[in-house]
């Protein structure tokens, strides 16, 4: 009975311990599976009696963690589980004490970490064994989870990773083993946390392990920022993994040469690139400035890292689609009309990146205006005799669109000009009848609405008279009046002709008889005499 009080009290105070040290002030976004447990060293040759001091680290992925949980199990006939180390351990509260089973070859613990928790790489543990017989020894991961401090208690564990150990009698490689190399020996360096030499990281935490082989007896290594180092002649011994933690940005190269009993080696060199910080200086502009007609605007920005140097940005728009490029600049797919959010980030080559973001406001493109047109043409002057102008955007591209009776389309081409003005001649001999129009503006391959729609009429005969045509039936009706005219006005001249006539023969008849009445009365004067 009074154990089971103690058990119930011990319940009591962990709920209240994981209520109030383990439960976020604010619950954020649940996390994504990216923690990894591994073992350090993960290879290495090691004498039967000699001790194995294994350290049980994990590697958060950038989550911060409050709880692990792991069941290890080991190869327990070759190893020894002898003791724990809980030095420097992530751990601050041990829900299970690390415990282990010789005759199972297992080991179990569980411990916590306060809020906020635990974000990084770090050790769990140190687990001490000792080399019992000759032979290949392991050390895995059977089960464990690893608990984000993200208010809901998702296991983010996505990855572990095992030991293993070559252990030889007296220092002397069983007979199963190839004999030692002849000649130089060529040690492969790699390394978990910074895998690629040509590659920039993040991470200051640098892990390295190299290949053993048979022959070689100690090795020596450092770790510095000179291309070419040769490490001392002071041994380092056997084991085939070492770490440096919190190392500063910059280029380093890790030196290692190894020993046989001919003498130290060759010295083999790994770079390691790290830039832990972020780009600087993101200046985002717009070409078409930050209120543009134009649905497809182009994007300018530049940013500036001194390390690793700017390897490409993304662009984000209005939070929703995202595209990359390793120019400094980038149009637009079309959009719509109203304000956009542009997100931009520069990613430098170790993967930090700032970021910023501009407003753009997208106008709608304007209708253009068609001022003057002509409105009548004859079927022949329409070769360059067809003109329409109008007003619009300077620097847009103008269509208009000519439609017939039988709704076909022709479309002509222009651009607006700086006083924004636009002309469109037609030099096309079109076919009579009545023609629609209308205008449209383009911008970015993106049409306006169109003008305002206007009527011409193409006939097909007719006589031109200044601004006017005169119509055919017009001019039958104009020649008829003027026949008729001339016919009236023959009649006239024909009808005082013959007045003119008559009265000319009256008066030579007047004339007639005065002149003879002249000439009897001089007779008469004469006959006095």
């Amino acid at each position: 009975m009074e154990d089971m009080k103690k058990d119930f009290k011990k319940i009591i105070l962990l709920s209240i311990f994981l209520l109030f040290f383990f439960l976020p002030l604010k619950i954020k976004a649940q996390a994504t599976p990216s923690a990894r447990l591994y073992f350090l060293p993960k290879s290495g040759s090691f004498e039967v009696g000699q001790i194995i001091s294994v350290r049980f680290a994990v590697n958060t992925g950038g989550n911060p963690i409050n709880l692990v949980e792991a069941n290890l199990s080991f190869s327990n006939e070759t190893l020894e589980a002898i003791g724990f180390s809980k030095s420097g351990s992530i751990i601050n509260l041990w829900f299970n004490e690390p415990s282990f089973s010789n005759s199972d070859g297992t080991i179990y613990f569980s411990g916590g970490i306060p809020n906020p928790g635990f974000t990084g790489i770090g050790r769990i543990i140190i687990i001490n064994f000792k080399a019992k017989k000759a032979g290949s020894a392991w050390i895995k991961v059977s089960q464990a989870q690893v608990l984000a401090n993200d208010g809901f208690g998702t296991n983010i564990l996505s990855s572990t990773d095992s030991a293993n150990f070559d252990l030889y009698k007296s220092g002397l490689p069983q007979p199963t083993q190839p004999p030692p190399i002849e000649g130089e020996i060529k040690v492969r360096i790699f390394s978990s946390t910074h895998p690629d030499e040509n590659k920039w990281y993040q991470g200051k935490n640098i892990i390295l392990g190299w290949d053993w082989q048979p022959g070689i007896i100690d090795y020596s290594y450092l770790l510095d920022q000179k291309p070419e180092t040769i490490p001392d002649n002071s041994g380092e011994g056997l084991s085939t993994s070492t770490a440096y933690l919190n190392v500063s940005d910059g280029i380093w190269y890790f030196h290692l040469k190894a020993k046989t009993k001919d003498g130290w080696q060759k010295t083999n060199h790994f770079r390691i690139q790290i830039d832990s910080i972020s780009p600087t200086d993101l200046k985002i502009s717009c070409d078409e400035g930050e209120i543009t007609f134009n649905p497809s605007p182009t994007i300018r920005f530049s940013a500036k890292d001194d390390l690793s140097g700017i390897d490409h940005f993304t662009i984000k728009i209005n939070e929703k689609e995202i595209f990359e490029t390793k120019e400094n600049y980038f149009q637009l797919p079309k959009q719509k009309p109203g304000k956009i959010a542009i997100n931009v980030s520069a990613f430098d080559k170790a993967g930090n990146f700032i970021e910023d973001k501009i407003l753009i406001n997208i106008s709608p493109i304007p209708i253009p205006q068609i001022a003057y047109w002509t409105k009548e043409l004859l079927v022949g002057e329409t070769i360059g005799s067809l003109i329409i102008k109008g007003n619009g955007i300077a620097g847009t591209k103008i269509k208009f669109y000519l439609v017939n009776n039988f709704g076909k389309t022709d479309i002509y081409e222009t651009e607006v000009k700086e006083n924004g003005e636009w002309r469109i001649v037609v030099h096309q001999l079109l076919l009579p009848g009545k023609y629609s129009g209308y205008a449209t503006a383009v911008i970015a391959d993106e049409e306006s609405l169109p003008s305002k729609t206007v009527e011409i009429l193409i006939k097909k005969s007719g006589l031109r008279f200044l601004f006017w045509i005169i119509p055919p039936e017009i001019i039958w009706l104009l020649i008829i009046v003027l026949i008729c005219a001339l016919g009236i006005l023959f009649t006239l001249y024909l009808g005082i002709k013959r007045k003119f006539k008559k009265c000319d023969t009256l008066v030579k008849k007047i004339l007639k008889i005065k002149q003879k009445g002249n000439s009897q009365k001089e007779t008469n004067g004469l006959s006095k005499f």
